[in-house]
């Protein structure tokens, strides 16, 4: 019989995250939440593929930015616990909400 304490556990590196997704200049538009893991976002690309469904953009979201447009999300890592982004269908520099 073995015991807990002898089996190997390792956490992992990417924990469970919440953030918060608005939609580009839209104040009135109720943020999107989601649950990012490793598991099921393994990259930015993904993630954004579900928030296209999920945040209406004409041309779709293309690029993920802070709350006031000024520093583009570039890796999934770079999103925090609790954190507040901008969805944004272009490249160029995102509106604040």
């Amino acid at each position: 019989m073995t015991s807990t304490a002898s089996l190997n556990y390792a956490p992992d590196k990417f924990q469970s995250k919440v953030a918060f997704f608005y939609r580009e200049g839209d104040q009135r538009f109720k943020p999107v939440r989601i649950v990012i893991n490793q598991k099921r976002y393994p990259t930015l690309a993904s993630l954004m593929i579900d928030l296209n469904r999920r945040v209406p953009l004409v041309r779709g979201v293309r690029a993920i930015y802070s709350p006031r447009g000024r520093n583009p999300v570039d890796h999934i890592e770079e999103i925090v616990n609790e954190g507040r982004y901008v969805c944004s269908s272009s490249m160029a520099r995102a509106r604040e909400v």
